[in-house]
């Protein structure tokens, strides 16, 4: 009997009906029905599954022709989002197998040019424009609540040491000690700890294989993507790599201190929003070029933004390598470094890390700290004025 209940299983008809039958039960994740002379099990359930143990260590760190960054570009471009109600691809002539045009026609240029710019200064308007209704609020409550003062308002803006405030009584010793630990922080480490949790849980949620196919959509950034724009933002809180995580972090917390100090704790959030963006931006156009479909993923450009923007602001601070504690150097000279490191690689094509968005990200520090200044600082102050009026209104 068990013989025979095996003849007839694995006929050609009963092998394309538990084919169809797998496929519903994994939404659309597997690939889709082959030739029966080409089916078996185990094939499947790798292509069913591969994906979602996919790894990255940096933003765009898998090589183009690698075994993973195959499998991933297949992730993205196979036709099984259809099946779950997605929109269309960005344009049509995105290939199946994930290539960029040879030649762009008008609809090419709108999605893969004009879009991803405009997305990137919709961004930066936005950031500043949000962040400085948060600051206006944060002083109006604090004039208010009559703990408004001029050293206030220069800690805030300047980064200072916090003053102390009136805690509210509250129950229970934990909740006391949470409370003590956050009125410590400054406002840099206030910012801090908030991006930190945000990019632990994106490396959190890579864990889940049933979230996968969402990640890989919104989460990791490449021009053949089937979200363009969003993951321009998205990626920049994304990592999969605990070390890439870390190493990140660790960076961020280093310098977060003098970027607030210069720019206050609410336009520092802006600033990084807006550089995390445009390094986004400068690694989409540069895959363009070179014609690269290897996602992206990490905080990295925006923190080399703010790295740029603090060591062209304070050249003579030293710094040093955690790995070499009797290393030091100024900040000016790590700068140069970083990149003329960036430009080789961007030059020869070096696929370990994404060495444009590294570049566009400093460069795009660098040039806020000497031509973008004024202009930041008047349009935050014409929309304080503007914000101010309508609430008095």
């Amino acid at each position: 009997m068990a013989t025979n209940m095996g003849s007839r299983l694995f006929t050609p008809k009963a092998t394309n009906k538990i084919v169809k039958f797998l496929s519903k039960l994994s939404s659309g994740v597997g690939p889709p029905p082959v030739p029966n002379h080409q089916f078996t099990p185990a094939g499947w359930i790798f292509c069913s599954f591969a994906p979602h143990f996919l790894k990255f260590s940096s933003r765009g760190a898998l090589h183009q022709n690698s075994n993973l960054s195959l499998q991933f570009r297949g992730l993205r471009s196979r036709p099984f989002q259809s099946s779950i109600k997605t929109k269309p691809p960005q344009t049509e002539r995105i290939k199946s197998n994930g290539q960029i045009p040879h030649r762009f026609n008008n609809m090419d240029r709108f999605n893969f040019i004009f879009k991803p710019f405009a997305f990137t200064a919709l961004v930066g308007t936005s950031s500043i424009i949000a962040c400085t209704i948060w600051q206006y609020e944060d002083y109006r409550r604090s004039v208010i609540s009559g703990r408004f003062s001029l050293s206030a308002l220069r800690d805030s803006v300047f980064g200072g040491g916090s003053s102390s405030q009136n805690q509210r009584r509250v129950n229970g010793e934990l909740i006391d000690k949470a409370e003590a630990w956050w009125s410590s922080l400054s406002p840099g480490e206030k910012i801090f700890w908030p991006i930190c949790a945000i990019n632990s849980l994106v490396w959190l949620a890579w864990r889940v294989p049933a979230w996968a196919p969402t990640m890989v959509t919104y989460f990791s950034a490449t021009p053949v993507g089937r979200r363009i724009c969003l993951p321009m933002l998205l990626s920049t809180f994304s990592h999969y790599s605990f070390f890439h995580l870390a190493a990140n972090m660790f960076v961020l917390h280093s310098f977060i201190p003098a970027a607030a100090q210069i720019l206050g704790k609410e336009q520092f959030v802006a600033m990084y929003l807006t550089s995390g963006t445009v390094a986004s931006l400068g690694s989409h156009c540069h895959k363009l070029f070179v014609g690269n479909t290897t996602p992206s993923l990490g905080a990295s450009g925006a923190i080399m933004g703010i790295l740029g923007l603090v060591c062209t602001r304070m050249p003579d601070i030293q710094l040093g390598i955690i790995f070499l504690p009797g290393v030091q150097f100024t900040a000016d000279t790590a700068l140069k470094c970083i990149l003329a490191i960036d430009t080789a690689g961007v030059v020869l094509g070096w696929k370990f890390m994404d060495h444009a968005a590294h570049l566009s990200g400093c460069l795009f520090g660098i040039a806020f700290s000497h031509y973008g200044g004024q202009t930041f600082w008047a349009f935050r102050d014409f929309v304080m004025t503007q914000w101010h009026k309508f609430r008095i209104s």
